[in-house]
């Protein structure tokens, strides 16, 4: 089956060409999906968000913006995805972060 999405539906070539990619991956470029590939980006994501976390409890004076950004995050480390994905108590863990955000 060939399809041809960027010359007739999208003018960006690039965008066509990406469609094209995700529906027709070449062999050696579809990506792993296994039980590791899952924790590794549950564990990337949890260093993300705890780095996001005590940079924003860093900020001299943190907008509205911020602070819904900070609450979102607090959310996240007391959920039960977080402790799933993890294995780690959310709550002792922004008790860290604010500890050592409170130092520097």
């Amino acid at each position: 089956m060939s399809i041809w999405l960027n010359r007739e539906q999208y003018p960006d070539p690039t965008a066509g060409e990406a469609i094209v990619r995700v529906l027709h991956p070449e062999p050696d470029d579809s990506p792993v999906l296994n039980e590791e590939g899952c924790l590794r980006l549950a564990r990337a994501i949890a260093v993300r968000a705890v780095q996001d976390y005590y940079e924003l409890l860093r900020l001299p004076s943190p907008g509205d913006a911020d602070l819904l950004e900070l609450r979102s995050l607090e959310r996240y480390f007391l959920s039960a995805f977080f402790r799933r994905s993890t294995g780690l108590n959310g709550a002792s863990l922004l008790f860290l972060i604010r500890r050592e955000a409170q130092k520097k």
